[in-house]
């Protein structure tokens, strides 16, 4: 099967509480992880031995929004967050990811010369995330 490599422009976010309407600047999905259960006892001799934990957990989802001043906080409750990736040629919709979580961090404008303000927002997945196919 061969691949496309794709640009990151086109992609959005669109949060299902918050009406918070700022340019996307970057966008960058949480990594998988697994905890490492310690399975070492007394009687190992050799080596230490480990096992993985059952739960997934998906970490944290990290945005940065041209700054706009007075545009106000996110809403810091549980909604969904809708990351559809960049249309592919064919397509008319594109493929969609939708995760539940909350705000967990906006902010950290830095103010230099030179240099764009942006807006830096963190969100915490909360459990998995259900896929819309590209159509």
């Amino acid at each position: 099967m061969t691949t496309v490599a794709l640009e990151g422009t086109g992609a959005t976010i669109a949060f299902s509480v918050s009406s918070f309407v700022a340019d996307l600047i970057s966008l960058t999905l949480p990594e998988e992880t697994v905890a490492v259960l310690d399975t070492t006892h007394l009687g190992t001799t050799v080596a230490k031995t480990a096992k993985p934990a059952t739960l997934i957990s998906h970490g944290d989802i990290s945005a940065e929004f041209d700054h706009v001043p007075g545009i106000g906080r996110l809403t810091r409750v549980q909604q969904t967050f809708t990351i559809a990736w960049p249309l592919r040629t064919g397509e008319s919709t594109p493929y969609k990811r939708v995760y539940t979580g909350f705000v967990k961090t906006q902010g950290g404008e830095e103010m230099k010369t030179d240099t764009k303000m942006v807006t830096k927002v963190t969100i915490q997945v909360s459990g998995d995330f259900s896929e819309i196919a590209a159509t």
